[in-house]
């Protein structure tokens, strides 16, 4: 029987399953903090950062929540917009909508998600060079962070995320701190890669 409740469809591959398999090791214990040591470098390594890397044992949902309890106090606002548009005349106009409206902290585009077929790169344009017209096109029209929704299951995310980056940079130029994040180095189709606002 197969349950496993989680956004994808996500491919587990059989190295993965087969070390889920062993018996549990203490989560305290040195061969644990051995483990965390190896994959918290290799992720700083695949990050270019030499910042702390946190890794939640959560979905991202878990994650978001984490994140607006520790930066959000009792009574503070925050209200991020997602839009979803079939082309880039459609996230620009939606972003166009959403600007100087009152209250709103952030804008959220989404471009794949396995719950909008037929809309962002789902439909039929799932290239890097859309990625960078529709994040410039959001950019062009809304003052706000924008944050760049790419699913895991998008062939080649690492370089629609490096595209994103260089839509944000026609129009402005980035912060350092985002030169730390993921180069044309990170190898591999399937590779993960997290994007901070541009």
């Amino acid at each position: 029987m197969e349950n496993l409740r989680i956004p994808g469809p996500t491919p587990c591959p059989d190295e993965v399953l087969q070390a889920m398999a062993r018996q549990m090791i203490n989560h305290r214990g040195p061969e644990f903090r051995q483990i965390l040591d190896g994959v918290t470098d290799k992720l700083k390594q695949l990050f270019q950062t030499k910042n702390d890397v946190l890794i939640f044992a959560s979905s991202g949902t878990g994650a978001m929540e984490a994140s607006v309890t520790n930066l959000l106090s009792a009574g503070d606002e925050a209200l991020v917009i997602s839009i979803v548009g079939k082309d880039v005349a459609e996230f620009a106009e939606l972003a166009k909508k959403v600007e100087g409206q009152k209250g709103i902290t952030a804008l959220e585009a989404v471009l794949s998600c396995p719950h909008t077929p037929g809309y962002g790169t789902m439909v039929g344009q799932g290239t890097p060079e859309s990625v960078k017209e529709i994040t410039a096109a959001v950019k062009e029209n809304c003052s706000l962070p924008v944050i760049i929704k790419l699913s895991p299951s998008v062939p080649g995310e690492v370089k629609a995320a490096l595209a994103a980056e260089e839509g944000s940079r026609r129009l402005e130029d980035l912060s350092p701190d985002l030169e730390q994040q993921a180069r044309p180095g990170v190898t591999g189709e399937d590779a993960t890669l997290s994007r901070r606002r541009l």
